[in-house]
């Protein structure tokens, strides 16, 4: 169960850094 958590929070911390690299991105244009 904590694996399982782990790897959510790994995975959600990788689509909030995809997030904001878009958003800044999108900023600079």
């Amino acid at each position: 169960m904590n694996q399982g958590f782990y790897r959510s929070g790994r995975c959600y911390f990788f689509f909030l850094q995809c997030a904001v690299s878009i958003l800044i991105f999108l900023r600079c244009r």
